[in-house]
């Protein structure tokens, strides 16, 4: 948020490194939503691919020029972004994804993935006549 209050210094901020205003805007705009998604688990696959691009080039064009020592929070905030874009956002989740994804294609009962066993999500439940909840 401190940089939406402070947005003239960011800008500036921006020019420096050769980057429009509208970078400056987007990427504010991405930590803030993003962060709020990501800890609501809303659309937390999407705003983890966000929030690791522009840690990636907070690193590159910021960060990376300054040793070790600066880029190690940076880091890991990429490594978690990138982890909850690659894993989910978890069971505790507002957005939580009901596709475990042995079902999603099941019609009627009939099962497009006969080999795979359901860990029981609801969206099977709804989908599958059960033969897939057999472990």
């Amino acid at each position: 948020i401190m940089k939406f209050v402070m947005m003239d210094q960011v800008v500036g901020m921006f020019a420096s490194f050769g980057l429009a205003a509208f970078f400056a805007y987007l990427v504010a705009t991405v930590e803030v939503i993003g962060g709020i998604a990501m800890l609501f688990g809303f659309l937390a696959r999407y705003a983890g691919i966000a929030l690791a691009i522009v840690m990636l080039f907070a690193i590159i064009l910021v960060k990376g020029k300054m040793g070790f020592g600066a880029v190690q929070v940076d880091l890991m905030l990429l490594v978690s972004s990138l982890g909850i874009a690659l894993i989910g956002p978890g069971n505790w989740a507002l957005g939580k994804d009901t596709t475990c994804g042995c079902c999603k294609d099941c019609e009627n009962g009939m099962c497009a993935n006969p080999g795979v066993k359901c860990d029981g999500c609801t969206d099977c439940a709804s989908k599958c006549s059960g033969h897939e909840m057999k472990k």
